[in-house]
């Protein structure tokens, strides 16, 4: 191995060992036709879930279309990364 590579390879090894995940707390919340995960307050994510069946019973209303309610493997997965305060 020339020098060059020897010093591109420590690098990269330092790298690997520095990175570390940041720590967060993630929490679900579950409806009829989402599940949300997000590093927010359970309360708040509860209040969003609620707020997305309102919006999709809004929706259905308004487009005159009624759908079964999906098994729980083919509800609308939702992940909310940095909550806005």
């Amino acid at each position: 191995m020339k020098f060059g590579e020897i010093v591109r390879v420590m690098a990269a090894g330092w790298l690997l060992v520095l990175a570390h995940p940041a720590l967060a707390e993630w929490y679900e919340a579950s409806s009829d036709h989402f599940v949300i995960y997000a590093d927010d307050s359970e309360r708040d994510i509860q209040r969003f879930a609620e707020n997305l069946e309102r919006y999709h019973s809004a929706m259905a209303f308004l487009t005159e279309r009624s759908l079964e309610t999906p098994s729980p493997s083919n509800r609308v997965v939702i992940y909310a990364v940095g909550g806005a305060n």
